[in-house]
């Protein structure tokens, strides 16, 4: 018959498994949604009060683009995107008093990577991608 203390590990050991099992199926669950990205162009248009995701689409002619607003990022000034196959996220440029690294995922959660201090502040972008080896942000812009 065990004993009451090897009981109580064996309880304490169950409980942390279910909660590491729970856990796990909730990051899964709730985790990053990436991006299709198969020939899609996204672009960010910076507008009152915040930026937009849009979608371009070509016409089935091919004579004209369409744009479909995806979400508006409310207070946030977003610029040089390109989108990074490894892990399904667009990745670019948020502007402000210092340039920060961002990603986000189809689900729109923004997330702020690191602040980038060796741009010039007189920099104005037009576009951005991503390297083919999915390393590098290559931010294109001019002064």
């Amino acid at each position: 018959m065990p004993s009451n203390r090897s009981s109580s590990k064996l309880k304490h050991v169950l409980c942390l498994a279910q909660t590491t099992i729970c856990l796990s199926l909730a990051m899964h669950l709730y985790g990053q949604q990436p991006f299709e990205c198969n020939g899609t162009i996204y672009r960010v248009l910076e507008q009152q009060g915040g930026t937009t995701l849009q979608e371009l689409v070509l016409t089935d002619n091919e004579s004209s683009i369409e744009r479909e607003d995806l979400f508006f990022f409310k207070a946030r000034r977003f610029n040089a995107i390109g989108f990074r196959r490894i892990d399904g996220r667009v990745y670019g440029l948020q502007l402000g008093e210092n340039y920060t690294l961002i990603s986000f995922d189809a689900s729109y959660r923004v997330e702020e990577l690191d602040v980038i201090s060796a741009l010039p502040s007189n920099l104005l972008f037009v576009a951005a991608d991503i390297t083919p080896d999915d390393r590098y942000l290559v931010v294109f812009g001019y002064s």
